[in-house]
């Protein structure tokens, strides 16, 4: 019987997100392009839930692959990403993925600055090529701010975890990755951890 592989990625630009395809050999092009781009992404997802000390931080946008470029792509501007222990956000010059025309655009033209809440939970999942077990990949869901922001998943396997956003159609590929800077403030808030329920 052949196999199926799902992937589901939960935006908050989008609701969540089902590609599926039939299952296959890579050498026999058996697998979609969003099946091929899921299991890329399974190699570095974070399995386990990551802790308090894991998660908050300062994260830098370290590539894009939206626009030809990289980093050069934001005309100079730093996105940085704030995790806080009391369960908040923030995030400055967040590059617009909706204000662009992927193909066409050679710059991004719209930045985001905001603020909202994080909770940790499992963001990725899948029965993915023939494994008995599902694999799960855990990031930080956000609310409280504008659905412009995408939600991030944990890269690793090995700390510091990065931060992976996946924009607009998941078979483009289209991805904003961060790199984790420095450890933010551990003090542990009241009432427990930041993974607490966000509004």
């Amino acid at each position: 019987m052949r196999r199926y592989a799902r992937l589901v990625v939960a935006l908050l630009s989008m609701t969540t997100v089902l590609v599926g395809g039939c299952g296959g050999s890579p050498a026999g092009g058996g697998w979609s392009r969003a099946e091929k781009n899921a299991e890329k992404t399974y190699r570095e997802c974070v399995e386990t839930e990551p802790q308090l000390n894991e998660i908050i931080g300062t994260y830098v946008l370290s590539d894009q692959t939206v626009i030809p470029g990289g980093l050069s792509a934001l005309g100079g501007r730093k996105c940085q990403l704030d995790v806080l222990a009391d369960g908040t956000f923030r995030v400055t010059d967040y590059p617009d993925f909706y204000a662009i025309v992927p193909g066409k655009s050679t710059t991004f033209t719209s930045f985001i600055s905001t603020t909202g809440r994080w909770r940790l939970e499992v963001i990725m999942t899948s029965d993915y090529y023939g494994k008995k077990t599902p694999k799960d990949g855990w990031g930080l869901r956000f609310s409280g701010a504008t659905r412009r922001i995408s939600t991030p998943v944990f890269t690793g396997p090995t700390r510091p975890y990065g931060l992976l956003m996946f924009l607009g159609d998941p078979d483009s590929y289209f991805t904003l990755r961060f790199k984790r800077q420095q450890a933010g403030n551990l003090e542990e808030p009241p009432g427990g951890a930041g993974t607490g329920t966000g509004s």
